[in-house]
């Protein structure tokens, strides 16, 4: 219950402002009780700095997630693992950033001691972070405008081979856990004895680097030392905290929850600083210690019980003395440790059969026969199923299936599952005889019309003009082309539009409305189906039609410095000019053609007359670039003083 509070808490934080960017999970998974925030595991002490009653919970949650996130993959330089701009109720550009981080303190944004928490807790949750030991620097950025602070925290990236060797870690974890399940053990009892046993043979108690603070031996404190071992630190040769950080690497993967423990230990020397685990079985908590249970080591003395602090509870755990996580002043407290069981775990007679399995699973809707599960396979807990055609978007779905141990209990949830636009998921719990060990198998809902990201029609409008349907159109054509009328705006504003074909899609446009230039453009138009999962995207490439229009409107010429214009009548192919006889028999006159459209491409050269007479062509193509049109225009010199022009048309 407590579990699920907290998710619920977290979900409400996440939607509330958190902004951090979606990457993949980490190598290793924390904690088998772990909450999961924005694909990473916060693991013990993790969520005790999410807690609501914590301040600044949001910024806890954001520096820890991407922390995680910013050493998942190597890199180098500076990784922004936080950021926030918040309204002031003061300038504070004059402000030091010493006085700004007083400001922030003051308004319970203590940006320095939230960082520094979430390095201890993840320090803790993640032993693969072998490189993280006390404090790990930061760079705090403040900028300010006005009323407005900006906040912003980076770290250090890691470069590739710290990560190379996180992911050597990982590769050698799995490799022990291979041989671990080698002595074949069910319950989480046996896991855990078994992961103690595989410790204590596989490693020795490094006496050196317990008696020296020389930094060669600094990696008999990791699960490098733990796993690979590196320099004068070999495989397996580590102190308490290689023990510890080893059993939790492994608890972590077989999905045991156990967590670190730091204090002292009361040997038969006196009181030392120790590491060691604390594992939880069945709601409560139990302390391991896999050091003392070394038959080389116990506390200084030898010990014949290599299983000897296999959880045991508060009743033997006297000379186990609980410390802080740090010896840092602003830190101590902020974290606690669970409550140990008063006794050891014990082992009961009770059913250990712990098969979870099913034979097959089905499904039912409401009113119809059982529908079994193709494909299905018992070790295989997720599966999708597409709903006949015909289904009702909001059809209710119930779960069955066969156990395949007597005595195992199915429970689904929801005991209904009542689709919502055409999907639905629904898991069945199947809880093995020993009433522990459990499989959840769950089924994703789809019926055909959730799937659907058709369009009906596909419209567009002018802007201020009806809208007008896209011609043969089919819902599985995708792109489209329309001419629009001549003489449309050749920056005209296009909005385009369409019929969904399936309820609970959405209809997104791509601009939101289309401006051509020079007129041509394209518009698209996504359609998501309500499974948030298909799309179609459809495209409309506008251009404006061309005009055939080859039509000459009316000829210039020049004459003497003096310009001339004569009208071609509609049809009229041969235009007559009669320049002044003043004008010399050899001159040459310049001439320029208009067409009736503007945009019309014309071709024409000066005349140059020869004895007082002269021919040339214009060549007109219309802007459909394939209409064209030819005139003949004929030059004289006039014989006397009267010219063919009216007085007005000389300028």
């Amino acid at each position: 219950m407590k579990q699920n509070r907290f998710k619920q808490r977290l979900a409400m934080l996440m939607m509330a402002g958190m902004t951090v960017s979606q990457l993949n999970m980490p190598i290793f998974a924390v904690e088998a009780d772990a909450v999961d925030v924005d694909g990473v595991k916060v693991g013990y002490y993790g969520q005790q700095l999410l807690d609501e009653s914590k301040q600044a919970t949001t910024t806890a949650a954001q520096i820890y997630v991407n922390i995680n996130k910013a050493w998942k993959d190597s890199g180098t330089g500076k990784a922004l693992i936080y950021e926030v701009t918040m309204d002031t109720d003061r300038d504070l550009s004059e402000a030091s950033s010493a006085q700004i981080q007083e400001y922030l303190v003051e308004h319970g944004l203590d940006i320095k001691l939230i960082y520094n928490q979430v390095i201890q807790a993840i320090m803790y949750d993640y032993p693969e972070f072998y490189w993280l030991s006390g404090e790990i620097s930061c760079g705090l950025g403040y900028s300010v405008a006005g009323n407005k602070l900006k906040v912003s925290v980076e770290i250090d990236k890691q470069e590739e081979g710290v990560i190379n060797t996180k992911q050597a870690i990982d590769q050698a974890v799995d490799q022990a856990i291979t041989q671990i399940n080698q002595t074949n053990p069910k319950t989480d009892y046996e896991k855990v004895v078994a992961i103690n046993n595989y410790l204590v043979e596989s490693f020795d108690y490094n006496q050196d680097a317990s008696k020296s603070d020389d930094e060669k031996y600094r990696d008999a404190h990791t699960l490098v030392g733990a796993f690979i071992g590196s320099g004068d630190v070999a495989k397996g040769n580590v102190v308490c905290e290689g023990y510890a950080k080893a059993f939790k690497a492994i608890c972590d993967k077989m999905k045991i929850r156990s967590i670190l423990v730091s204090g002292t230990g009361n040997t038969s020397t006196g009181s030392e600083n120790h590491m060691w685990n604390y594992v939880e079985m069945e709601g409560n908590w139990y302390l391991i210690d896999v050091t003392w249970d070394d038959p080389i080591l116990d506390g200084g003395a030898q010990n014949d019980n290599p299983t000897k602090y296999v959880l045991v509870g508060g009743d033997e755990e006297h000379r186990h003395n609980n410390g802080q996580l740090s010896s840092t002043s602003d830190l101590k407290g902020c974290f606690t440790y669970p409550d140990v069981n008063d006794t050891a775990y014990k082992v009961t007679d009770e059913n250990t059969d712990t098969n979870a399995d099913l034979t097959f699973l089905d499904y039912c809707i409401e009113g119809e026969e059982p529908v079994k599960v193709k494909d299905f396979m018992s070790n295989k807990l997720d599966y999708t199923v597409i709903l006949p055609n015909g289904t009702a978007s909001d059809a209710k779905i119930s779960l069955g299936g066969k156990v395949a141990a007597e005595g195992a209990i199915c429970t689904p949830t929801p005991k209904v599952c009542e689709l919502k636009n055409g999907m639905g998921k629904a898991e069945i719990k199947v809880t093995a005889p020993d009433g522990k060990t459990s499989n959840t198998y769950s089924i994703q809902f789809f019926t055909e019309e959730s799937m659907n990201a058709d369009l009906t029609f596909l419209d567009y409008c002018i802007e201020g003009e009806e809208y007008v349907k896209v011609k043969d159109f089919v819902s599985n054509k995708l792109d489209y082309e329309v001419v629009l009328p001549e003489g449309t705006a050749e920056d005209a504003i296009i909005h385009v539009g369409g019929n969904m074909a399936a309820g609970g899609a959405t209809f997104t446009r791509i601009p939101e409305a289309l401006k051509l230039e020079n007129g041509m453009g394209k518009a698209e138009v996504k359609v998501t189906a309500a499974d948030g999962v298909h799309s179609n995207t459809y495209s409309i490439t506008f251009t404006i039609a061309k005009s055939n229009d080859a039509s000459l409107s009316s000829v210039l010429y020049w004459v003497g410095g003096k310009q001339y214009d004569i009208m071609v009548q509609p049809g009229q192919k041969e235009i007559d000019i009669e320049v002044p006889y003043t004008t010399p028999k050899n001159a040459q006159i310049d001439i320029m053609a208009l067409p009736t459209n503007s945009k019309a491409k014309v071709e024409c050269k000066p005349i140059v007359l020869k004895d007082g007479t002269g021919t040339g062509i214009v060549n007109i193509v219309a802007t459909d670039g394939k209409t064209t049109a030819n005139y003949k225009i004929n030059v004289k010199v006039a014989s006397s003083i009267t010219i063919n022009q009216p007085l007005s048309n000389i300028k």
